[in-house]
């Protein structure tokens, strides 16, 4: 058995470096400050950067941010916008024709009309007990419903 204490965990399962001590040196607590400032900011960016690929309809958002920031190279202070038109303009392929609004539905259910009847009205308020015949009675006038 080891006479030495045991050294407590750095990070204590999160993954962040440990607490410093109020013994730590001002500067290298500044350093370590100025790291984090900087690794917030390239996740902000990110972020902000994905946000702006999927608004222009890119089919993968990854790999087309991974390119994106690969042209960015020393130039942080490229906006997110600017980014994509470049992508696009030299990289088409990677954009769908047009984008895809979010309510888009799929390609092989009829669109969703409001219905007025009160069968499924009342088919609806049945199947939001969770009655799973209650369900499929109400699913089923929905898809008959013109």
């Amino acid at each position: 058995m080891s006479t030495q204490p045991a050294s407590p965990p750095t990070d204590h399962g999160t993954g962040l470096p440990p607490v410093p001590n109020s013994s730590d040196d001002p500067a290298q607590l500044r350093e370590q400050l100025a790291q984090a400032e900087a690794r917030l900011a390239a996740v902000q960016r990110r972020h902000e950067l994905e946000g702006a690929l999927r608004d222009a309809g890119v089919i993968d958002v990854e790999a087309a941010a991974i390119l994106a920031e690969a042209c960015r190279g020393a130039s942080q202070e490229a906006d997110a916008a600017a980014l994509v038109r470049d992508l696009k303009a030299r990289r088409p392929y990677l954009f769908r024709a047009s984008p895809v609004p979010a309510s888009a539905g799929s390609a092989m259910s009829p669109a969703v009309t409001p219905s007025t009847g009160s069968a499924i009205r009342q088919a609806a308020d049945e199947a939001r007990s969770g009655d799973p015949n209650a369900v499929l009675r109400y699913m089923r006038l929905r898809r008959q419903a013109p």
